[in-house]
């Protein structure tokens, strides 16, 4: 197990997309970074460099993906068929709910532990939580986040430089609630039988291939491949599933952001990192 830790080669965690070795080797070269210090100005400056040529091309796809998600789902709705589209509404109806009750219980943390003005703190994150209802892409919302949180929240760059990249990476709110509410639709649809241990580690698995997997469709696709495998669902079950994902992952990205900045506001309280 500690070996298979390891990868062959540099490389080949990020073509197979093995989010462990990445972080592995993330881990590693942090640390030497960090010892070997002024020896390695040239290699820090790369970095600095690369991630100020990353964010330029993240600009850019924020302008085109806008619109694009928007004519891929508009496609979807054109091509499925009616009582396809109706098969779906009760999995979208109890989605839409929980992500509404579990961001208004975020929200109301803050009010009641922090004394925070919901609707300055709406309006001050309104920004992020546009990009992230019309993109649900978390390649796309890291950038205007940084923004947003140093910004408009006014929370210390050492916190958000550290914390925010592991959280859109490892932390995705909005994927657990819609998988358990999928699997339980999708089993009474199949007629079925799920145990609560399945459901427990099938969520944790799918999550992790949904982080694994590269964004956009990929996540979904090993997701739903995996729900097939193990629970026996037809073919029509599964698109039903992956229709009614379609319909729930713009408010889901929209729930995740709400309960992701409303967790790091609290922490730069908590710690001090906040100047406001």
């Amino acid at each position: 197990m500690a070996v298979s830790l390891f990868p062959d080669s540099i490389f080949k965690p990020f073509v197979e997309a093995n989010l462990t070795q990445v972080v592995l080797i993330a881990l590693l070269s942090g640390v030497c970074i960090v010892i070997l210090d002024k020896r390695v100005t040239n290699l820090k400056n790369l970095v600095f460099e690369m991630q100020q040529f990353i964010n330029k091309i993240v600009d850019i796809v924020m302008i085109i993906l806008p619109p694009a998600i928007f004519l891929v789902i508009l496609s979807i709705l054109v091509t499925t068929s009616f009582d396809s589209l109706l098969s779906t509404w009760k999995i979208v109806a109890v989605s839409w709910i929980v992500y509404a009750v579990m961001s208004i219980t975020a929200l109301m943390y803050l009010k009641m532990k922090y004394k925070v003005n919901l609707r300055d703190f709406i309006k001050k994150n309104s920004k992020i939580f546009g990009v992230a209802l019309t993109t649900a892409n978390s390649a796309v919302q890291i950038k205007t986040n940084f923004e947003v949180l140093k910004e408009n929240l006014k929370i210390d760059s050492k916190l958000c430089d550290f914390w925010l990249p592991l959280s859109h990476t490892l932390f995705s709110p909005g994927k657990l609630p819609n998988i358990v509410i999928i699997v339980f639709f999708g089993a009474a649809f199949s007629n079925a039988t799920i145990h609560l241990g399945q459901l427990i580690i099938l969520t944790f698995l799918a999550i992790q291939l949904g982080i694994a997997s590269p964004r956009g469709y990929g996540g979904s696709v090993a997701m739903y491949t995996l729900l097939m495998q193990e629970f026996n669902f037809d073919s029509n079950t599964v698109g039903i599933m992956v229709l009614a994902g379609t319909f729930c992952v713009n408010l889901g990205a929209l729930y995740g952001m709400i309960v992701r900045n409303c967790e790091i506001y609290a922490l730069s309280r908590d710690l001090k990192f906040n100047s406001q």
